[in-house]
């Protein structure tokens, strides 16, 4: 022998002696699994009975005869199982016996082994032999052999299936799912190895032979390494499978780490290498910018990384807007407990793409004037006036106590409160005067000045004079800032005004004459946005009149190259929320008036992204990697950058993968040769990020199954089906001629189609061109039925041309007692199956062969079992499953069931059948009243009562809860169910909600209303609404000329003179002819009040006499013209109703 000859490499010399070592491993293994088929041999022996040991063979039929038993069912079974029949039927006959089956001879099957073995072919092997055996029968792989591809092609019925098996995981873990029992038939193919493309971030990008089992991270060597900027932890390995190109996303760190868990990389797999993805941070920190981060960066690292946290920022309220597909998410996070170290802290970790935003800090108060330390202090949640002051350690000995004030800004408008500190020391602790983040605290010192705030060079206090205008007082402030805004507001004595401060600055309009205690404030000017990413020029830019999104654009010295113009951002920052805008720039640049084109405002971040600008050329071309894109570049201009196809393309079938908006991977073919003759048009742009793979052209056709000599064979342009039979020597006795499966790619896409040969050799027609790389199965003819279930005999059997069900079952033995008689016939496989049912009986008393239908060849036939019980369940009072005869109906097995509980909803009853796959719906209060039938059940049906729905009835009414509907329920019976409203007032609101298929729908209407138009107001209910009676309040503000103003409760009915008379009367300065009712604030609610004209209820003579209500406020002025507008201006600061009564409450 010469299977150790020296001149041999050793490599060669280890995977012989491995595959003869596997070769015994696999034999040993086989018999457990090994199913019995037509021409086994058997040796079949019974312990203590020589008389009965038997040799027999399983016949075409797959039976053996056996003594005392007779004939049995062999085929399909494991000796085994075998055995334990052997041993059921002859326990009739003889005590325990001991059974043993040996398989003294296998039946032969032959395979086809072809690819990179050392003699490919056909080959003859025992019916037990595994892949291995075959690839060892084949002289065993070559060095070039991909041992973790090998594909095993196996005819079932009527068509095939590819497997693809790694039989190194059979050789080094002993996988035995890798080293599968082979049939008779199957083609194996070994591949070559092949190369794998290194792209991206590393030192040598190129094309790469694999070598032996070679992993990611060997290759990755072989590339000089990754770069510094490299992203180890999100490579991307593209692999084809099944005529796809597919994306994994690996972790090359935790490769590296990990000793056990390996990628061994396949012939053609592209790995590439992406550099670290980056975020965008700006706001409140040292150093704004872009910065790189990896897969376990946190949001307090980059804070880090900018140099922290400038003294304005705010930790609380950091803003992170994330994209997630085409929306986008806003995160707020609060990293104080991060920075302080704790446990289990918000520092969440970034992902490339996030933009954080770190806003200004917004909880302190400014204390301004006549203080021991004046400054901005941080304010806590309770802190009154007092407390603030203590902070900025007390009044100083020239303090005006008397007249300190209180500055609050709301968006434009700002309110100033005064305030007696000293009466205030005497009465309480000071916090009924609450402080908010953002007030100032000035306190004036004895002698007249003025209080400058806003965006001014020195705001602070000035002493002034009688002749003090408006601009000296700001240039005794060092004169307003670049940032200030258009508008000066001056607040005295409650009222605030405001001056346009270009009319001031430029013609002196509105230069009045400033008085003592007036606060001046100079509003903050949005003049600036910031813009950032891929443009010329990113920073901070001024804001003109008009500004839009181009224009800012335009001021960042435009776009670059690499921006992605349909992705543009813009933040939009206000006080309580941050929105992000997504613009399609590039639609703008051709048409500058779409609305997306919105005119800017001040604080506006403009962020323009990196476009993903690449795109992968694989396959057959000159030199595949990846390209920069260009916009508007088209498939033929792509190719031409890799250097043109090669001799060897498949020009006619280049594939196109892109991702579309649902993330889906589409595989587009495109005829390219077609484009380039001017055949055809069809030259389409390319989008970033797509994969173009050239396929090489293949030019020949597998011809295998029931053909004389299968095999690959040329084709040329005139090469048809029938020719390419022709060439593999035409069909076998045993072809299914029929039935030829043709499998080609179409669109990316294996496609498999069965043909009748017979009709296209009769009729001419149907001859279909082959043009290379297709596959042709010729099946065997199917003869064998296999009947399953409640038979005496279940097993396979051969049939003849013409034979039907009954004649089937006549060779099983016939139906057993148990059997039910509905019998399914399934013909096909996949979504080509179709099921039919036959009823025995129906058969067997009409003799018709209507119903008796043909069978085919590999058909199953299934006699189920008899099931006589129904299940019920839902609003029954015994659910459960329960036994029917053939008179039993559904109001007898409800009954069984113990009727319907009182929450059923009965006229909704679903009952499923196991004869049909649609749900039936019926009414059972239609079946009682006999205006439907009652249905007959035949067992297996399913019967579901559902609940009916309830009323839910809460707020204040004398016994809220849950509540059956009845029939017709309107929104007094509910009522009248809770125990009826707890206060009968006549304006009581009715509050009533129905969730819908369409949304929430709510109605708001008094029940005084309900009460005297029943007909329209009294709604109809429906199951779910829930009624809601709220609380009603009894509380009016009385204000202005009375002699006690205040907050006071009144009774049901009560008038206007009832309220002015709970104030102890008017005074002498009334003007009882001019009173105003204003009416429409939330008492609960913490909404803001809007005071004005618009919501006088009343205006006029208090001798009218008007009814209120609960939450009105009435005013008494003091002449019979009032100045609306000046009267509610004190109240512009005011947040809400109840606000206003804590302010009128009497001190303690």
């Amino acid at each position: 022998m010469d299977c150790f000859n020296q001149t041999k490499p050793r490599s060669v010399l280890l995977i012989g002696l491995l595959f003869t070592f596997l070769f015994t491993f696999a034999v040993c293994t086989a018999a457990e699994e090994y199913r019995l088929g037509s021409g086994d041999v058997l040796e079949i022996s019974v312990w203590g009975h020589p008389e009965l040991k038997t040799v027999v063979q399983v016949r075409p039929d797959g039976y053996i005869t056996f003594p005392l038993v007779g004939n049995l069912m062999a085929a399909g079974k494991t000796s085994g199982e075998l055995t334990t029949e052997l041993q059921t039927r002859l326990s009739e006959y003889v005590v325990d016996p001991s059974v043993t089956v040996i398989i003294t001879q296998f039946r032969n099957i032959e395979v086809q082994v072809l690819g990179e073995v050392r003699n490919p072919g056909y080959f003859r092997l025992k019916a037990n032999a595994r892949l291995l055996d075959a690839i060892s029968s084949a002289g065993g792989p070559t060095e070039d052999a991909n041992l973790t591809q090998v594909t095993l092609t196996r005819i079932i019925g009527d068509s095939s299936s590819l497997q693809t098996l790694d039989v190194k995981k059979f050789i080094t873990e002993g996988d035995i799912n890798h080293n599968p029992l082979l049939t008779d038939g199957d083609v194996i193919y070994l591949s070559a190895a092949g190369n794998v493309l290194v792209l991206g971030a590393v030192g040598k990008p190129g094309s790469y032979p694999i070598q032996g089992d070679m992993d990611l991270l060997h290759i990755l060597a072989l590339a000089g390494g990754a770069l510094p900027t490299s992203d180890l932890a999100h490579a991307v390995l593209t692999r084809r499978t099944g005529g796809v190109h597919q994306e994994y996303t690996i972790d090359l760190n935790a490769l590296m780490q990990s000793h056990q868990q390996k990628w061994t990389v396949q012939a053609d797999d592209v790995l590439y290498i992406p550099e670290k993805e980056t975020i965008i941070l700006f706001g409140e920190v040292k150093a704004p910018g872009n910065y790189a981060i990896d897969h376990q960066t946190s949001l307090l690292e980059v804070i880090g990384a900018a140099g922290g946290l400038t003294a304005m920022g705010d930790p609380s309220q950091i803003r992170l807007v994330r994209s997630n597909g085409s929306e986008q998410e806003i995160i707020t996070v609060n990293i104080n407990d991060a920075i302080a170290g704790k446990i289990g802290a918000n520092n969440p970790l970034l992902t490339g793409g996030d933009i954080i935003f770190v806003p200004e800090i917004m909880n302190t108060v400014l204390v301004l004037g006549e203080v021991r330390q004046p400054g901005a202090y941080v304010v806590k949640e309770g802190m009154g006036i007092l407390d603030v002051l203590a902070l900025a350690g007390s009044v100083t000995a020239n303090a005006a106590q008397e007249r300190v004030t209180v500055t609050r800004q709301s968006g434009d408008k700002l309110a100033v409160q005064e305030i007696d500190i000293s009466q205030l020391q005497r009465t309480s602790t000071g916090r009924d005067v609450e402080i908010l983040p953002g007030d100032v605290v000035f306190v004036p010192e004895g002698a007249p000045q003025a209080l400058v705030l806003g965006k001014v060079a020195k705001p602070g206090s000035y002493r002034i004079t009688d002749n003090v205008r408006l601009l000296d007082l700001l240039a005794m402030a060092g004169g307003a800032l670049e940032s200030a805004g258009d508008q000066v507001l001056i607040t005295r004595d409650g009222v605030t005004v405001e001056v346009d401060l270009g009319a001031l600055s430029r013609l002196g309009i509105g230069n009045q004459t400033i008085k003592s205690g007036d606060v001046i404030y100079v509003t903050e000017g949005k003049k600036q946005i910031l813009v950032l990413g891929e443009v010329k020029n990113p920073g901070y830019y001024p804001l003109e009149f008009g500004d839009r999104v181009l224009d800012g654009i335009a001021k960042a010295g435009d776009l670059l190259e690499t921006a992605a113009a349909d992705q543009v951002t813009i933040t939009r920052q206000t006080e309580t929320d941050t929105s992000v805008i997504t613009v399609d720039v590039q639609a703008l640049m051709q048409n500058r008036f779409l609305e997306t084109n919105f005119v800017l405002q001040g604080g506006d971040v403009i962020i323009v992204p990196k476009a993903n600008r690449y795109v992968m050329v694989l396959g057959e071309v000159a030199d595949p990697g990846y390209y920069q894109l260009k916009p508007g570049q088209k498939l033929i201009d792509i190719l031409a950058l890799a250097g043109g196809m090669t001799a060897d393309a498949a020009s006619d079938a280049v594939q196109v993968t892109h991702i579309d908006d649902d993330n889906n991977s589409i595989v587009t073919i495109y005829d390219v040769d077609a484009v380039i003759k001017g055949i055809s048009s069809i030259n389409p742009v390319i989008a970033p990020g797509s994969i173009i793979f050239v396929p090489e052209r293949n030019n020949s056709v597998l011809v295998f199954g029931e053909v004389r000599i299968p095999g690959y064979y040329p084709v040329s342009a005139t090469t048809h089906l029938l020719d390419a039979i022709a060439k593999a020597g035409g069909f076998t006795d045993k072809a299914a001629t029929d039935s030829v499966s043709l499998a080609h790619i179409v669109n990316g896409e294996t496609v498999i189609e069965t043909i009748d040969v017979n009709a296209i050799m009769e009729t001419g027609h149907g001859n279909i061109p082959l043009v290379g790389g297709e596959v042709i199965i010729v099946p065997e003819l199917n003869t064998d039925v296999l009947v399953l279930g409640e038979v005496n005999q279940p097993g396979m059997y051969t049939i003849q041309k013409g034979e039907r069900v009954l004649d089937v079952i006549a060779k099983d033995g016939g139906l057993r007692q148990s059997a039910d008689e509905l019998i399914t016939v399934t013909r096909g496989e996949g979504e080509f199956q179709q099921i039919f049912t036959v009823d025995y009986r129906e058969i067997v008393e009409s003799g018709s062969n209507e119903t008796n239908i043909r069978v085919n060849g590999g058909d199953i036939i299934y006699v189920p079992q008899k099931n006589r019980r129904v299940l019920v369940y839902g609003e029954v009072r015994q659910p459960g499953a329960y036994y029917v005869d053939q008179y039993t109906t559904i109001l007898d097995i409800i009954a069984q069931a113990g009727g319907p509980t009182e929450q059923a909803k009965l006229d909704q009853v679903m009952v499923a059948s196991t004869t049909s796959s649609e749900l039936l719906y019926v009414n059972l209060k239609e079946i009682m009243a006999q205006q439907q039938p009652n249905i007959k059940l035949v067992g297996g049906e399913v019967i579901h009562i559902p609940v009916s729905r309830q009323i839910l009835v809460i707020g204040e009414v004398t016994r809220p809860g849950a509540f059956n509907l009845p029939e017709g329920g309107r929104i007094l019976d509910l009522l009248a169910l809770a125990g009826g409203l707890k206060n009968n007032a006549a304006h009581q609101e009715i509050i009533i909600t129905r969730q819908g298929a369409e949304g929430e729908q709510v109605w708001v209407m008094d029940y005084q209303t309900v009460i005297s138009n029943q007909s329209e107001k009294n709604l109809l209910l429906q199951g779910g609404d829930v009624v809601f009676i709220p609380e009603l309040s009894r509380q009016v503000l009385v204000l202005g000329e009375v002699v006690s103003p205040g907050v006071y409760t009144i009774y049901e009915g009560a008038r206007v003179l009832d309220a002015i008379a709970m104030a102890k009367g008017p005074t002498d300065r009334a003007a009882l002819d001019a009173i105003g009712i204003y009416r429409g604030s939330d008492i609960g609610s913490a909404s803001t009040l809007t005071l004005g004209q618009d919501r006088l209820l009343f205006q006029g003579s208090a001798l009218d006499n008007p009814e209120i209500r609960g939450g009105d406020i009435i005013y008494v002025p003091e002449t019979s013209k009032p100045d609306w507008n000046k009267i509610l201006g004190f109240m512009s600061g005011v947040r809400t109703f109840q606000q206003i009564i804590e302010w009128f409450k009497p001190s303690k």
